[in-house]
């Protein structure tokens, strides 16, 4: 009886969320300079609140596929996974570069630039602490202002679709300004490479809402689960 019904929970939902993919093509190209259309489409009966972080994107790390804000500082936890696979068919890792050689002069005013724009932030995230009421440390609170903000409405038989640029050697994601050092992807020149897109949300980032923000989206489902697009072809 319980392998009967482990059986049709397991049908049940990954039949619904089969029904939540996710379409990329390449709306335009110039050079290594990609526009990218992103459709997360919903055919199923529901309606959803699922996170996205459409200005950024997120670097694949093997032991990190969902978000988990963990590197939240300078990372964007919730944007959109891209996955790279080598002539092996296996799926590439970023890699840390090394230090960037920068005058004196170059790091100072990197630091003066970080420093006050996590001065306006703070400032940001202490007037969000008050609109919601919010207890916890700092980073609690960030996580949540982070989370709410992008949160996306995806309709029953609708979908999210915008443009977004990818270019490979331009996309300073992870940028650590006190080592100055990046991620990057070791790629050829001049060779084609399957990419697709990838969405993983793990239901226990609904936890850092509030119940009054859980509240605000009465009558809708919170998404979890992994969503993968078609693959594509970049080259560098």
């Amino acid at each position: 009886m319980r392998n009967i019904l482990f059986i049709v929970i397991f049908f049940i939902y990954n039949t619904l969320f089969s029904q939540i993919s996710m379409k990329v093509s390449v709306f335009s190209k110039k050079e290594d300079d990609y526009m990218l259309k992103i459709e997360v489409i919903n055919d199923s009966d529901y309606d959803y609140i699922i996170p996205i972080d459409t200005a950024n994107y997120r670097y694949y790390f093997p032991e990190e596929t969902c978000a988990n804000f963990y590197r939240l500082e300078n990372y964007p936890d919730l944007g959109i996974i891209f996955k790279i696979k080598n002539k092996k068919n296996e799926y590439m890792d970023s890699l840390l570069s090394g230090f960037m050689h920068l005058t004196e002069e170059e790091l100072l005013a990197i630091s003066k630039k970080r420093k006050e724009k996590e001065r306006i932030h703070r400032e940001k995230i202490k007037n969000w602490k008050r609109k919601y009421h919010i207890k916890g440390d700092y980073k609690n609170i960030d996580i949540n202002w982070y989370l709410y903000n992008q949160l996306k409405v995806l309709k029953s038989k609708k979908s999210i679709t915008y443009l977004k640029n990818f270019n490979i050697n331009d996309i300073n994601i992870g940028l650590d300004i006190n080592s100055s050092s990046y991620y990057y992807y070791h790629l050829d020149k001049n060779v084609d490479y399957p990419m697709f897109l990838e969405i993983c949300i793990d239901k226990k980032i609904y936890d850092h809402l509030t119940q009054k923000q859980k509240e605000e989206f009465k009558g809708y489902m919170f998404f979890s689960g992994k969503i993968q697009s078609n693959e594509i072809m970049i080259r560098k």
